[in-house]
């Protein structure tokens, strides 16, 4: 037995019990006996910790005889709670459930978590007359899903396919993801579904026709003036603009990344009612919270990608909406704003384990203060980090500038699972690494999902630290080496007052899977050769999200230079990613060098807010930029926009056309629109077009005094 008398919990075998200091909570994940009687509120149905995947729902079952329950969670945009006790999780992140009677109360922990092992197109919440989903199981994955409540064995999806189910009365579909290679009976899976953190409950609640609408948000500010100019479309994709109701490809824009893009109509502030919920008119839920989608499956697991909170940018009303001024505009997507959450902002070193990666390598283990053993050294310098929590590093001679040749891993073993948070906080203080060549597709430092998932890395750089990656030139690009590495499914926040220098010969600089944030840091990055045009990758990239905040960047890369490596394929495979793939810059210097490829490159839309950029991108080793190649300054792949408070920002992509029209390629360039609404000066020096956009450019502002556009072929 072990006791733990700071916070009120006693742990058993098979039984949690924990009682508020007051001595009114009462909680048990075991089968309680009714004790309303004695005046206490009971939760019958949930642990002290209540994992829920993102989309998914709950019924809280609660007993206190002759007396009312009001249900609230602390955080209503992680998860909500009606007032039948109905939870919807929403997206990544912790809130606390409180359940009360008058002055009596009980309270547990709600943990909503990515998806893994399969993805759910509908999230919970009301429909109105009926409802389709489609529940698909990953790779390594076989499904086992009721109405019921029991599971069959019998009753599954295998892996890699799905099955579609449309419900035209309010019902609870059940699912339970186990791994291809675990044998079940139907009573192993009844026992080990109520426990498992993956399962995950789906209440489709389904209205009659004939109701008014649901308000789905305010309007915002209408722009002073805009002229729309819409020219012909030469891409016809057109973005959806309801919200993902996958948890398939993260999370964290954080997220919280999360996370998550803009999606037309904002979610609804106050939770649904389930007993007597407000009528709607549309088929999509009232909780149109984007859910938590997940990464490209990888060959071994398929952890599902952290999602960003939506956010709505102020300066610009969608066209079509009430007090747009310009064209109708068919089709436009407003331009996602990343949003930074509390801890992306956490630099603290407290209770930090400290490390010093030695020049010469021996083994070594490290221990947190209570003397656990939480990360070792190999004899090859290889510092391995098994568990969550806060680790200060920095290597032996850095000062005098010598590097080790050391890599960093971040893999957490089964026992991290028990910790309070799976959060990992890396401070680099003074590191200096070089890595030897190496054929996989990791970094100089790596953090990945293990036995336990990471719910979130956040790396701070104190002082000086210099990465330098020697990784193999024979790796398809999108799995190339990197200097920071965060895979399968990890989203990666760099935050910090001190530098980061990245040099990478054959690959990329920094590399997420998921939502990459960078916060005030000061990084630089180099990768591949300055003379050598074949070799070397992106600079910085993020697959489902990258989000930049008030960040000194030089990059000079040998590929894209910012760039959100979702794309075409990922979308095919999951339709649920559609609305993935966004970049915003909000403040900050960014001096960006492409060598042989685009500046800046975002899949879906790009928000553009900095305080000085300056964009280059060149055509080092040639490209025939008519076909599939790209050298453009800055691209998007709906929207790109421009914010009024944007500083000066040059966009350069003459050198394109140095070997003849053949090479020459845009500065501005999106498949769908182009905003400029308005910001300060706006320098184009194009290699072909200085604006070009599939559907349409919108001016709004100054433009005299704002556009300088130099020797150009053509304007549009």
């Amino acid at each position: 037995m072990k006791k733990q008398t700071k916070t009120g919990f006693r742990r058993t075998t098979g039984k949690l019990t924990a009682w508020l200091l007051t001595g009114a909570l009462l909680l048990s994940s075991g089968v309680c006996p009714d004790v309303s009687a004695a005046g206490k509120v009971m939760i019958k149905n949930m642990p002290a910790v209540k994992y829920m995947p993102a989309g998914s729902s709950f019924l809280v079952k609660a007993n206190q005889k002759n007396a009312k329950l009001s249900f609230t969670s602390s955080k209503k945009k992680i998860a909500s709670v009606d007032k039948s006790g109905l939870i919807l999780a929403k997206k990544k992140g912790t809130t606390k459930l409180k359940v009360s009677s008058g002055k009596k109360s009980a309270k547990v922990t709600i943990k909503v978590v990515p998806s893994k092992g399969f993805t759910m197109s509908k999230k919970a919440g009301v429909y109105q007359e009926s409802v389709t989903t489609t529940l698909k199981a990953q790779k390594g994955y076989q499904v086992y899903y009721t109405t019921s409540d029991k599971f069959a064995q019998k009753t599954k999806v295998k892996a890699g396919t799905s099955k579609k189910f449309t419900f035209t009365k309010t019902t609870t579909l059940k699912v339970y993801p186990v791994r291809t290679n675990q044998k079940m009976t139907t009573t192993k899976l009844n026992k080990t579904a109520g426990t498992n953190r993956n399962r995950g409950d789906y209440c489709y609640q389904i209205k009659a026709a004939g109701a008014t609408n649901v308000p789905t948000g305010t309007a915002v500010s209408a722009p002073t003036a805009i002229v729309a100019s819409p020219l012909p479309t030469t891409v016809p994709a057109t973005t959806p603009t309801a919200p993902v109701t996958s948890d398939k490809p993260a999370v964290s824009q954080t997220p919280d990344a999360t996370t998550t893009p803009f999606v037309t109509n904002p979610p609804v502030e106050t939770d649904p009612v389930v007993t007597t919920p407000e009528p709607i008119d549309s088929k999509e839920p009232v909780v149109t919270d984007i859910p938590e989608t997940s990464d490209t499956p990888d060959a071994t697991d398929n952890p599902a990608h952290s999602s960003e909170p939506t956010e709505k940018p102020v300066n610009i009303l969608q066209p079509g909406e009430e007090g747009y001024c310009g064209d109708a505009a068919d089709g436009y997507v407003i331009a996602y704003k990343g949003t930074f959450e509390e801890s992306d902002s956490n630099v603290s070193i407290d209770n930090a384990v400290q490390i010093t990666l030695p020049k010469t390598a021996a083994k070594q283990e490290f221990k947190d203060s209570d003397g656990n053993v939480v990360a070792s050294l190999s004899k090859k310098n290889k510092l391995s980090i098994t568990k969550p929590g806060t680790y200060l590093i920095n290597s032996e001679g850095s000062a005098s500038g010598d590097a080790v040749a050391a890599t960093i891993e971040v893999s957490y073993d089964a026992d991290a699972a028990a910790a309070a948070s799976q959060e990992l906080h890396m401070i680099l203080d003074g590191v200096r690494l070089a890595s030897a060549p190496s054929k996989t597709d990791n970094g100089v430092i790596t953090i990945k999902n293990g036995d336990t998932d990471i719910s979130k890395a956040i790396i701070t750089v104190l002082g000086e630290n210099v990465i330098e990656d020697q990784g193999a030139a024979d790796l398809n690009l999108d799995d190339h080496t990197a200097g920071i590495m965060s895979k399968k499914n990890v989203p990666l926040t760099l935050n910090g007052s001190g530098s980061l220098q990245i040099s990478s010969e054959n690959g990329n600089g920094i590399q997420c899977k998921n939502f990459l944030k960078l916060q005030d840091a000061t990084i630089k990055v180099t990768t591949g050769n300055a003379e050598d045009a074949s070799v070397g990758n992106n600079g910085i990239s993020g697959k489902t999200g990258l989000f930049v905040k008030n960040a000194d960047l030089t990059i000079d890369a040998a590929g894209d230079a910012l760039k959100t490596t979702l794309d075409a394929a990922d979308i095919e495979a999951d339709p649920a990613l559609a609305e993935l793939g966004n970049m915003s810059i909000d403040g900050g210097k960014y001096q960006l060098t492409a060598r042989n490829g685009d500046g800046i490159s975002a899949f879906r839309t790009l928000y553009l807010n900095p305080d000085e950029m300056t964009v280059t991108a060149q055509n080092k080793a040639g490209k025939d930029l008519t076909a599939a190649g790209s050298c453009k300054a800055v691209k998007a792949g709906t929207t790109l926009y421009v914010s009024p408070d944007s500083g000066s920002i040059t966009a350069d992509n003459s050198q394109t056309a140095g070997n003849g029209e053949l090479t020459a390629d845009d500065a501005l360039c999106s498949d769908g629109y182009i905003c400029i609404n308005g910001g300060g000066d706006l320098t184009i020096k194009p290699g072909k077009s200085a604006l070009r956009a599939g559907k349409g450019i919108l001016f709004n502002g100054h433009l005299e005094n704002t556009l300088n556009v130099e020797d150009y072929k053509s304007l549009f």
